[in-house]
């Protein structure tokens, strides 16, 4: 019997929509597929703690998230070249196994890079997961239901972001971390029991599998996809290192980022090369669906990403909720989100028009992140229930948008690549959204914890989770902490707007954000060291005396390597104190605010008298030398005395009064910095060129003053320290418990700053006109982008 191999292996049919159980079982699979994309994306931050206590390692934590989200990104385009050779219904099916493999290889996995390897295997399996349930979905239904349909499969990512957290905080807690992995293998092999039996209709024709597996490593354009991923490699390593693992000035980030420009544009050339063949063909980017809606589909996958990830920690850390109370708060969101996708999915179609679902859900979208970057720990119930029904109504109007546009724009042959473009964008959005949150967040809260929460250790609040941030203060010191982490949260949501920020900088979108960061990191060229507690003034006797440093800007001093040390004498120059010393932490200089260091000493013992405090600041300098060598640098080391005479006599201020003063008592020292070199032997780190510059002086009243909130943020950490030696000078507590131990500590001096832990109603006031005008552009913008749809 002869056999023709040209004949298709599957035929156009335009009028073999589904219909009855058959449809129902198809669309209930894809539904419940995208149910675990969402499910999976969501639930790995919750497992983290026992993960790392399980495998034993903090310093791969993350490569399980970055080993997921490369994968995915990566395989999007080669997916869908592949789902426009073979059967839809296959190629999802293949994916949903390898997807599968991958949560198998992670429950089972008995080390961290086994882990990583699993994470890996299972973003493989997600690039074809969401891409497939879209074109399953777009073959199945008819035109009449196919909106709606597709909006209440795209409404279980937002089912999987909720859900998740609390599925693995469950699982985790009552049985293992383990079973957050082996649940998808009976709902993956319910999706595979509901789709295998029903023959599903193609909307294109596709050759037979033999003729499609034939040159098909030239149909997949292997260099196409090469470049593709080490563009996206670079640029998401990039973005999670950059901040956290490596300075944004580093050579590490920058050398990827630059690597990631060339190869993009690399990757343009041979594309515009291939034409037709290539992995991402020019005719699909050339159709406005698909590049106006890539675009858009990168912002909203952005801020659907963000606001979600960091409501939660609002909810736990400022209000003080339970992870299962933060989720139930978080029904608004997702009830919100579901009624606009399906609203426009049901609308969409008798409306004829796309454009104004876009421009509306946008502007409210806008308007409500603008309106959760007014959140304060006061903020009421009302508020933050109606600020997020606002918020997800617009996001879920316009985050379908651009996939109901490449469906009903797009001719059936190029809908696969289309869909595929649309979805790496969203993935990638994503990505950079969460990197570049996550990077800004924890470069910012230490300077917000130094400006409102001065006793607080900023690397044990990064360090903890939200629900245990309460725990790291005594209650005199937990008001200003949630001021901080409040306002580093609302920063989060300001983000996703084109406004202007609290500090009136302006921000121009979320993805400038870090470039933002390290210029004002860099612009910084004079150090400052002051003495700003105790100054040439009468203080009342008291059992201890606070010593407080204060340091600017913070990034700039670690290249000093500054450590110190102090004592006190009578006048008759005998000292009457131990002498103290430390060295500060490295970790700790971050950010552009000044950084306190807040001391005491015990000894003066309640007594009258003259006494001069000695601080001794040990500082390093550099200067380049000539000769051959990687490392021809001068290193110098210099004791540099601070002195100060003080009186203690009765009827004065107290001391812990009085750390607000006249900053023209101040001692201090000011340097010149030209530049910074690395010194390799000296723990790799930089160090400070200094030049002579005689006009240049220490200016303590405009980069040393203390706020009113962070002098009762020192007051408190000292009293707080004193109290948890075994024999305290001061009168504590008896309930109160062990603090922080004492170390360098930050603060801000922003005189501007609100002067206790509630923000003033006209602050709140006048910050929201800004927020209004930012969303008004944001929406205007949105219509321009649209109106080209």
């Amino acid at each position: 019997m002869s056999s023709d191999s040209s004949r298709p292996w599957t035929t156009v049919k335009p009028d073999g929509a589904l219909h009855g159980p058959r449809l129902w079982l198809v669309v209930g699979g894809m539904m419940l597929g995208v149910y675990l994309v969402g499910l999976d994306m969501n639930m790995l931050a919750t497992i983290i703690p026992p993960l790392t206590d399980y495998f034993g390692t903090i310093k791969d934590v993350s490569w399980y998230g970055a080993a997921y989200t490369l994968a995915v990104c990566v395989f999007i385009p080669p997916v869908g070249r592949i789902f426009t050779l073979f059967s839809t219904k296959h190629v999802y099916l293949a994916a949903l196994a390898i997807f599968e493999v991958g949560s198998i290889v992670c429950a089972a996995s008995t080390s961290s890079p086994v882990f990583i390897v699993g994470r890996a295997i299972t973003g493989v399996g997600s690039a074809g997961m969401l891409s497939g349930a879209l074109l399953t979905i777009f073959a199945a239904c008819a035109p009449s239901i196919r909106p709606v349909v597709t909006a209440c499969a795209m409404s279980m990512i937002s089912v999987g972001s909720i859900t998740g957290p609390l599925i693995a905080a469950a699982l985790a807690s009552r049985v293992s971390w383990r079973w957050c992995f082996w649940i998808f293998l009976p709902l993956g092999g319910a999706i595979t029991a509901a789709t295998l039996p029903i023959a599903i209709p193609e909307q294109t024709t596709k050759p037979p599998p033999a003729e499609a597996c034939r040159g098909l490593h030239r149909k997949l354009d292997p260099v196409g996809a090469v470049l593709f991923a080490g563009l996206a490699t670079m640029l998401l390593l990039s973005l999670t290192w950059g901040g956290e693992r490596f300075a944004w000035s580093s050579p590490t980030v920058v050398g990827l980022l630059c690597g990631a420009a060339g190869l993009l544009g690399v990757l343009a050339l041979w594309i515009a090369r291939r034409g037709a063949d290539a992995l991402i063909p020019p005719a699909s980017l050339r159709r406005r669906s698909v590049a106006v809606g890539s675009v858009v589909m990168f912002l909203q996958g952005g801020a659907t990403q963000v606001v979600p990830y960091f409501l939660p920690f609002w909810f736990q850390a400022v209000r003080g909720d339970s992870p299962v109370t933060s989720a139930v708060h978080m029904l608004p969101s997702l009830v919100s989100n579901i009624v606009g996708l399906i609203a426009f999915g049901a609308l969409v179609r008798p409306s004829r028009y796309i454009p104004p679902w876009a421009i509306t859900g946008s502007a409210l979208a806008s308007i409500g992140s603008g309106l959760l970057s007014s959140f304060t720990p006061e903020t009421t119930t009302g508020q933050w229930i109606g600020y997020q029904i606002v918020t997800n109504l617009g996001r879920g109007l316009a985050f379908q948008v651009p996939v109901v546009s490449v469906q009903e724009d797009l001719p059936a042959e190029e809908t696969a690549t289309g869909l595929a473009v649309v979805n790496l964008f969203m993935n990638l959005g994503s990505a950079v959204a969460a990197s570049v949150a996550q990077s800004v967040f924890h470069g910012c809260l230490p300077g917000l914890l130094r400006r409102h929460a001065p006793g607080v250790d900023p690397a044990a609040v990064l360090g903890a989770g939200a629900t245990s941030v309460r725990g790291l203060v005594p209650p005199a010191q937990l008001p200003g902490l949630l001021v901080a982490y409040n306002e580093g949260l609302t920063l989060m949501f300001t983000m996703m707007m084109s406004t202007f920020g609290r500090q009136r900088t302006p921000v121009w979108g979320w993805s400038l954000l870090a470039f933002q960061s390290c210029w004002m990191a860099a612009r910084a060229t004079v150090a400052e060291f002051d003495l700003i507690f105790p100054r040439n003034e009468t203080y009342a006797p008291a059992p201890l005396l606070p010593v407080v440093l204060a340091m600017e800007p913070p990034d700039l001093i670690a290249a000093f390597d500054p450590s110190y040390s102090y004592v006190i004498y009578d006048s008759a120059g005998s000292p009457v104190t131990l002498s103290y010393s430390g060295v500060l932490n490295h970790n700790e200089f971050r950010g552009n605010d000044t950084f306190f260091l807040p001391e005491y000493v015990t000894g003066l013992n309640n007594t009258e008298g003259t006494w001069k405090l000695v601080l001794t600041l040990k500082t390093r300098t550099c200067e380049a030398r000539s000769g051959p060598g990687p490392n021809n640098v001068t290193v110098t080391h210099v004791n540099q005395p601070m002195s100060i005479f003080f009186t203690t006599k009765k009827g004065a201020p107290q001391v812990l009064d009085a750390l607000q003063g006249d900053c023209a008592n101040v001692k201090g020292l000011a340097y010149n910095v030209t530049k910074t070199l690395q010194v390799l032997e000296e723990k790799n780190t930089d160090c400070a060129v200094v030049a002579p510059d005689p006009s240049l002086k220490p200016d303590p009243c405009n980069n040393a003053k203390l706020n009113d909130t962070a002098a009762s943020s020192i007051s408190a950490a000292i009293a707080s320290a004193n109290c948890a030696e075994s024999h305290p000078v001061l009168s504590c507590p008896p309930a109160q418990t062990a603090p922080p131990t004492q170390t360098a500590q930050p603060a801000s001096p922003s005189a501007t700053a609100p002067p206790s832990s509630t923000p003033s109603d006209n602050a709140a006031a006048s910050a929201l006109p800004s927020r209004a005008v930012g969303a008004a552009g944001l929406a205007a913008a949105t219509w321009f982008m649209y109106s080209l749809l």
